[in-house]
């Protein structure tokens, strides 16, 4: 979204700390809300001001899928090395990851627990 608010308003908010908070704080309510839902809207009014002085408001649609897509390369990074701990954990199985995610609520896990599988 940073880019976008780049290309869009031509502002760089990355060294904007409030508007970066505010980015972060909504990208995680956006998170939750693809739990129960196929797509998800992130709107920040007032998010800064451009170099005239007009104020900026970030607004975009995000789907699911794209999410999904973000994330695919952290869960391919995790994949092996829960695998390894599996099989030197003796007693563990794909029931005991279940639990663990529950206790730790990780988002969105469904790619990896079918990839495991």
């Amino acid at each position: 979204m940073v880019e976008g608010i780049k290309m869009t308003h031509s502002v760089d908010i990355s060294g904007d700390r409030m508007a970066m908070w505010r980015l972060k704080d909504a990208a995680e309510k956006a998170k939750l809300e693809l739990l129960s839902s196929n797509q998800t809207s992130i709107d920040i009014p007032y998010l800064t001001m451009d170099g005239d002085g007009v104020l900026v408001d970030a607004t975009r649609e995000f789907p699911r899928s794209e999410f999904e897509e973000l994330t695919k390369p952290l869960f391919g990074r995790i994949t092996e090395l829960c695998l390894n701990c599996l099989d030197a954990a003796d007693g563990l199985n794909l029931w005991g990851i279940y639990l663990l995610r529950l206790l730790t609520e990780t988002v969105r896990s469904q790619p990896w627990q079918a990839e495991i599988s």
